[in-house]
């Protein structure tokens, strides 16, 4: 039989007094990152309603390094430049925040209509 834990909302705010110098793994706990894996190494993803505007035109842009570089902490922007991930690593760390961020941030809302024009008479 297994024992179930129940958290209290008072204990997540009992995790540091100084929610500033909290690790990445209590602002985890406290809904403030999403956890990833790249090529093996865990990193921190801050939330997608905490991205500013310029990390989701980078994303859009495909611009990798800027997208990393706005919304992971310091220390795991450090760990993308030190991993210098492939295509394939990081396809695997977007699925593995994928669930973490509510949305696949791949698959923007497009237009559906064709972008060839119709000429009107």
């Amino acid at each position: 039989m297994t024992d179930t834990v129940t958290v209290r909302p008072t204990e997540l705010s009992e995790l540091d007094p100084n929610p500033s110098t909290s690790s990445a793994a209590e602002k985890e706990v406290r809904g403030e990152l999403i956890q990833g894996d790249l090529a093996g190494k865990t990193v921190y993803v801050k939330p997608v309603k905490q991205w500013r505007a310029s990390a989701l035109h980078a994303l859009r842009e495909g611009d990798l390094m800027g997208w990393a570089e706005a919304t992971l902490t310091d220390d795991d922007w450090d760990t993308w430049l030190e991993v210098d991930p492939t295509v394939e690593e990081i396809q695997a760390f977007f699925a593995s925040i994928d669930t973490g961020l509510g949305t696949n941030p791949g698959n923007s809302r497009r237009s559906r209509r064709s972008s060839t024009r119709t000429r009107r008479r």
